[in-house]
């Protein structure tokens, strides 16, 4: 596997993108893992007393350096995780040259602060050179989105530390002999050619960099050009080989992972209209079979749901029509079960835009279809969500209310055809739109159920009216 590190502010290493290579052989956990380091400049550099230049990893956890029994591979407790962060936090530290065994003594002397100087001049210098200015130009396989977002974002940050590093070139007096010249003889010669030679080639360095941040597109941008070229390149792969895995499909041939489950939209294809201007919200779209309970394909489809429920709940359940509002985490999940059990008809209510905080829990988003793409990018969660809502049961008749805030005033929630409805359900709702559906589902007798989660806390509030028919009377299994 392959593993990014990017270096912690107020190091040498700031912001620089390091790429490691990670071999876990037949005996991990057993043994640790092996890591190598890619990002060195082509051998060029030796980033650290631990940080070869041939790539080699010194740690004590990769069994490559002798430790404390505390401080070696432990298979019940270590992870590569842990290797990662003790290699970010332990050997990419501002102590570079104190990371040599025997040289730690040094700390605090003059001229021990001075050769930690140097040699944290030299990974400044290649930091920008290599893990910054050549992961911009040419990205490392595999992390091109991560790198391009990364520097495009901390684009300020990283300036304002270089620049600073710069004016650090001036103040502080560096050495480069004994172990620094050992390490990187070929840049400890440049740097100690004059007295300004550093500085100066730090700055060209710099102004390199500069440039090229200010030549990076907008991760958006780019992305979506990769996603495109991937795109392009998965299309003629599939039409070639289309004709040959319907046929398979057919045959019962075909390998379960190389059937195509994508929705017509992701495909490509002309998206399902949704008439969202219809009187009522709840307008059947073309498509879709009516669920009869009485059918024994629906019974035999259906059968371990039928003997959970029992078959009354089931039947009321199959005959019902649903609203619910909020394509959120929560809201979703819901939608989910619900289409998947079985209704009548299912109507999806959402007012707000997709917006990354939602992909943290919503699994029915795409990052590229939902939000990067903009041409396709739908006006709200609900409408993103609806054609691979429908996927789930042909059976239940998925439809997409008004994309509007939810009505307070009852004569307006009978226009939206709210009145076909046995059940609604909120998810994100306010006070005020709770109290106005909770007094019209009294008035009209329909079941309302109120749920949020916030974190780890939720809530559940269910208004069944003043009369509420329990059919399961003792509580025994059916």
């Amino acid at each position: 596997m392959k593993a990014l590190i990017c270096g912690a502010s107020n190091t040498p290493y700031a912001h620089g993108c390091y790429e490691y290579d990670i071999f876990c052989d037949n005996n991990y956990p057993r043994e640790p893992p092996k890591m190598n380091l890619i990002t060195t400049g082509s051998g060029s550099v030796r980033f650290n007393p631990n940080l070869y230049a041939c790539g080699k990893v010194c740690l004590s956890l990769l069994g490559t350096w002798r430790g404390s029994a505390t401080e070696n591979w432990d298979p019940k407790l270590s992870t590569i995780l842990q290797v990662l962060l003790s290699t970010q936090a332990i050997i990419m530290s501002e102590e570079v040259y104190f990371n040599e065994p025997g040289f730690e003594n040094e700390a605090g002397t003059p001229e021990g602060e001075k050769k930690n100087e140097g040699y944290q001049n030299i990974v400044r210098y290649c930091n920008i050179k290599f893990a910054m200015v050549a992961q911009i130009k040419k990205p490392s396989k595999g992390f091109d989105s991560v790198i391009k977002r990364h520097f495009y974002i901390k684009k300020e940050e990283i300036l304002k530390e270089v620049n600073y590093w710069v004016e650090l070139a001036e103040k502080n007096e560096a050495t480069y002999n004994g172990l620094v010249n050992d390490h990187n003889y070929n840049w400890a010669n440049q740097f100690k050619a004059s007295k300004t030679k550093y500085k100066e080639m730090l700055v060209a360095v710099v102004q390199e960099l500069t440039e090229e941040l200010n030549k990076l597109e907008r991760p958006t941008d780019y992305e979506l050009q990769l996603q495109q070229q991937e795109e392009a390149k998965r299309r003629g792969a599939a039409k070639k080989a289309g004709s040959k895995k319907r046929q398979a499909i057919t045959e019962g041939k075909a390998e379960l992972e190389e059937i195509d489950m994508a929705t017509d939209e992701e495909d490509g294809d002309e998206p399902t209209e949704i008439n969202t201007e219809a009187k009522t919200p709840g307008t059947q779209i073309p498509g879709g079979k009516v669920l009869d309970i009485e059918d024994e394909a629906v019974k035999d489809r259906w059968s371990r749901y039928i003997g959970a429920m029992g078959i009354e709940a089931v039947a009321k359940q199959a005959a019902a029509s649903i609203f619910l509002s909020g394509a959120g985490a929560l809201g979703i999940e819901i939608a989910k079960n619900l289409v998947l059990a079985g209704c009548k008809t299912f109507t999806l209510h959402d007012n707000k835009p997709v917006t990354y905080r939602d992909l943290s829990g919503q699994f029915f988003l795409n990052l590229e279809e939902d939000l990067l793409n903009e041409k396709r990018k739908k006006r709200s969660r609900g409408e993103a969500c609806l054609p691979r809502l429908k996927q789930l049961n042909y059976y239940v008749k998925c439809t997409l209310a008004p994309v509007e805030p939810l009505p307070l005033d009852a004569a307006v929630m009978e226009q939206w055809g709210l009145g076909a409805y046995e059940v609604i359900i909120l998810t994100e709702a306010t006070d005020q739109e709770i109290t106005a559906f909770d007094d019209y589902c009294r008035q009209t007798k329909k079941k309302l159920i109120v749920a949020d989660a916030y974190g780890v806390f939720t809530r559940v509030f269910n208004d069944f009216g003043p009369a509420f028919e329990v059919l399961d009377k003792n509580g025994e299994e059916l």
